[in-house]
């Protein structure tokens, strides 16, 4: 029979409770999913079972008893076939139940920088590596728990046990970390952190395989591997980005993904993953005849008809045509009455902005300038930020299939674009402004954001948007650095105002610049060291324009297909600006 198929945004029939479950039409399937887990922790050694209240002082712990819950759900395919149904035990660490200084200590954990996936796929195409992903199962578990930081947790309810003899409620230890508790997740990745770094940095006993491993220090997520074998000239390289349990993975050859494979698994239990689709992100591929990686599309396919699915009741009769509604005027300063703020609020807005911000965040770049306008007014919607969300969500549905593609061919040196506008937020007179750092034919980094001060000009607006692009860039040289990735510097910066171009490159002060503030002569430093470079770009070729304004029909034909990777290519883009006015190109001195 055909599984069943969902998108991932409904859940709303799945059971809450044991009791429901059991009620469920497939009440063997749940109670199964829920045996699954109890037993895998169990047998980890995560759970002592079966424990009095005198046991648990016995134990030394005398803080609270911490519920303990089982979270059901449905595990789907990158097309929303149902693979089957999965109980998850967690504590419910909430601060009504555990509490800071007694039940755990420290909470804080790095997680991936949103550009590393993506810097990834574009070292993939350039040097042709080898992708892989990997779960990490029951991650937390593997982890220790200190014992002042034991835990006594109720049984489920549904799930309750009591003494055969004196009927008294039984509990369970907690002996080792454990999802719901606020401390798990930095338990794990200090665990997993420290495990990687000891056991990669290390020598087999006849020195035929000798493994080096460094943690970044501009994305503590991203680890770089070495392997030399015995007998090969060139070592064997790896990068791994981790999201919590998630490991996503690009190497120079099968030797060192079987290898780290193998050595993993002894350490935990890894379960290889698809590399094509992770977080509810397609990373599809495309080979040529000899097995040459030639392009990766991201696409959001499944996510973006579940969340079309989740508000089909309120989607617009009529497509979008736009990222977001041209000519638009909503701004944080659009007044909205206390009663219209609870009709969008109970109607979902706050979920409609999470479920937008996660498709623009890994698929839909053009809609950034949107997002920012959203977001500034996600406490207080109306009905226009409704209707504005509601636009936005339907161009995503329109372009579901189309996503972001990064291509072989595409530039092999990282450049950026940066624009702003000169249209002022009434309330405080700033402008919004947009940088786009482009590899491979893809963007790598993009933004759109309100500038922090208030530009007295056109030059001084876009000057400002310059240094939010060069911070990003600094960033990006930094990490290439770190993971031996070469570049060619400078890095050339596209900008559409020759004086905001020219003030990056030279050192003159006048009535129109003598009060721009401090910080944003970055620019200047960064052209100093020769971190990059500012050329001219005719505006109707500056595609970081789309995270300025609300644009038309026509300009985003015009840019879109440059900046998602669908167009003639950053190369031939690079020619055409060089091409058009040589006497706006300042050169490095």
């Amino acid at each position: 029979t055909r599984k069943k198929r969902r998108g991932p945004a409904q859940a709303a029939d799945w059971p809450t409770t044991v009791k429901q479950a059991l009620a469920s039409n497939k009440p063997e399937a749940w109670k199964t999913a829920i045996a699954t887990e109890l037993d895998k922790l169990t047998d980890r050694g995560v759970f002592l079972h079966d424990q009095t209240a005198s046991d648990l002082l016995a134990h030394g712990i005398i803080t609270k008893v911490v519920p303990l819950g089982l979270y059901l759900s449905e595990k789907y395919d990158e097309n929303g076939e149902l693979l089957r149904e999965k109980a998850r035990a967690a504590i419910k660490g909430h601060s009504g139940n555990m509490q800071k200084g007694v039940h755990y200590f420290e909470t804080y954990a790095a997680t991936p920088q949103p550009e590393t996936a993506r810097l990834l796929i574009c070292i993939a195409l350039r040097h042709n590596w080898k992708r892989r992903a990997w779960d990490v199962e029951l991650a937390y578990a593997w982890a220790d728990l200190p014992v002042n930081e034991r835990l006594a947790l109720a049984y489920p309810k549904g799930c309750e046990r009591t003494h055969p003899v004196t009927g008294e409620t039984l509990y369970i230890i907690l002996m080792k970390n454990l999802y719901g508790d606020p401390a798990a997740g930095r338990r794990w990745s200090i665990h997993r952190d420290n495990k990687l770094l000891t056991e990669f940095n290390s020598k087999n006993k006849d020195d035929t395989e000798v493994w080096t491993c460094k943690r970044c220090r501009n994305d503590p997520c991203l680890f770089y591997l070495t392997l030399r074998v015995k007998g090969h000239a060139e070592a064997y390289k790896m990068l791994i980005s981790i999201h919590t349990d998630d490991l996503d993975v690009i190497g120079s050859d099968d030797v060192i993904l079987d290898l780290f494979d193998t050595k993993v698994n002894e350490i935990w239990s890894l379960k290889r993953a698809n590399p094509n689709f992770m977080l509810g992100i397609e990373k599809i591929p495309e080979y040529d005849g000899d097995g040459t990686l030639v392009s990766i599309t991201l696409k959001m396919t499944a996510f973006v008809r579940g969340a079309v699915e989740a508000f089909k009741q309120y989607m617009p009769a009529k497509s979008a045509t736009t990222p977001y509604p041209p000519k638009d005027t909503l701004t944080k300063d659009t007044f909205v009455t206390e009663a219209e703020i609870k009709l969008y609020s109970e109607r979902g807005f706050s979920r409609l902005i999470g479920m937008l911000l996660w498709g623009v965040r890994h698929g839909f770049d053009e809609c950034k300038y949107g997002m920012s306008v959203l977001g500034s007014v996600a406490s207080k919607p109306g009905p226009l930020a409704w209707k504005n969300a509601m636009y936005m969500l339907s161009w995503m549905d329109v372009n579901e299939k189309r996503g972001i593609r990064f291509n072989k061919d595409g530039n092999h040196q990282p450049m950026a674009f940066a624009d702003a506008s000169d249209k002022a937020l009434l309330s405080d007179g700033k402008r919004q402004a947009g940088h786009a750092i482009m590899w491979m034919d893809g963007p790598i980094i993009t933004c759109s954001h309100r500038l922090k001060h208030v530009g007295l000009s056109i030059s001084h607006n876009e000057y400002m948007a310059i240094c939010a692009a060069a911070k990003k860039l600094v960033w990006l040289v930094q990490l290439l650095d770190e993971i031996e990735v070469v570049i060619k510097l400078p890095i050339e910066v596209f900008g559409d105002n020759v004086q905001a171009n020219r003030l990056c490159h030279e050192n003159f002060v006048s009535p129109g610049n003598q009060y721009i503030a401090h910080q944003y002569h970055f620019n200047k430093e960064k052209v100093d060291e020769g971190t990059m470079i500012l050329i001219w770009v005719d505006t109707n070729l500056n595609i970081s324009d789309m995270y300025t304004k609300p644009t038309t029909k026509v300009t985003c034909e015009n840019l879109m297909p440059n900046l998602l990777g669908f167009g003639e290519g950053m190369n031939v883009l690079r020619e055409k600006i060089l091409s058009m006015d040589p006497t706006c190109k300042p050169r490095p001195k």
